[in-house]
C-alpha cells in the first residue's frame, strides 16, 4: 500500500468469520519484504488453525504488558524487602518534590527485560503555594531497574529530557519505529515527544 505522501506499508487483506479484515505488518524500508512475507505467513498459519491473527496479534501484545506489570511488581517488592537501607538516600533525592511518583509510567527504557519507572518533576504543577519548587526545571527521568547477581534491587536514575517534565498525561510508545521506548508527555508547557535517541544518560 502506498500513502498519498508517498510512504510504503504492509498490508495484508483475509477474511475472517465471514468479514473482510486488513492486517498490518509495518512500513518499508523499515519491514523488509522477507520480513513482510514471513509475518504474513505466520498470519496465514494463525488463519489456517481457526485464529483471527489480528486478534491473536492484540492477545499476544497485552499478555506481554500484563508480564511486564508482573515483573515490576516482584522487582519492586524485592528492592521493598532489600533495599530500605537506600531510603534515606531516596528521600533526600526527592525532598521538595512532592510531583515526582503522582504520574507514572513503566517501560523497558534500556532493553534489558525488566520494567523501568518513568516519572519526573512538573512545573508550577499547584501553583506557589502548591508546590516547593514550582518553577524548577521540569525534568522527566527514568528509574532503570537493576538487579544484582544476588538477586538484590536498586534504581538508577537516568535523565531523559530537562525542558518538558512529567504530566497528567504519560506514555510510553516505540514511535519512530526503532525498538526502544520513546515518550509522551502532555502537560501545561505543551506535548512533549522524546526519543530515545535524544535522552541524555545520567550516571
Amino acid at each position: 500500500m502506498v500513502t498519498p505522501s508517498g510512504g510504503k506499508l504492509w498490508r495484508w487483506n483475509y477474511e475472517y468469520d465471514g468479514k473482510n479484515k486488513t492486517m498490518a505488518f509495518g512500513a518499508y524500508p523499515r519491514v523488509s519484504l522477507a520480513d513482510a512475507r514471513e509475518k504474513r505467513d505466520e498470519a496465514w498459519s494463525m488463519l489456517c488453525e481457526g485464529q483471527d491473527p489480528n486478534v491473536a496479534k492484540r492477545l499476544k501484545i497485552e499478555a506481554n504488558l500484563e508480564a511486564g506489570r508482573q515483573t515490576f511488581e516482584r522487582v519492586a517488592r524485592e528492592w521493598h524487602e532489600n533495599a530500605k537501607a537506600q531510603w534515606a538516600t531516596v528521600r533526600a533525592t526527592m525532598a521538595g518534590r512532592q510531583q515526582w511518583l503522582v504520574e507514572q509510567q513503566l517501560a523497558d527504557v534500556d532493553g534489558d527485560g525488566l520494567s523501568d519507572i518513568i516519572t519526573g518533576k512538573r512545573w508550577w504543577a499547584h501553583g506557589p503555594k502548591g508546590d516547593a519548587d514550582p518553577a524548577g526545571a521540569p525534568v522527566l527521568y527514568a528509574f532503570l531497574t537493576r538487579r544484582a547477581p544476588d538477586r538484590t534491587v536498586t534504581f538508577e536514575p537516568r535523565l531523559l529530557d530537562d525542558n518538558s517534565g512529567i504530566g497528567t498525561q504519560v506514555s510510553a510508545a516505540d514511535v519512530n519505529a526503532d525498538g526502544r521506548a520513546d515518550f509522551i508527555v502532555g502537560n501545561k508547557r505543551g506535548t512533549f515527544v522524546v526519543l530515545s535517541k535524544n535522552a541524555v544518560q545520567q550516571k
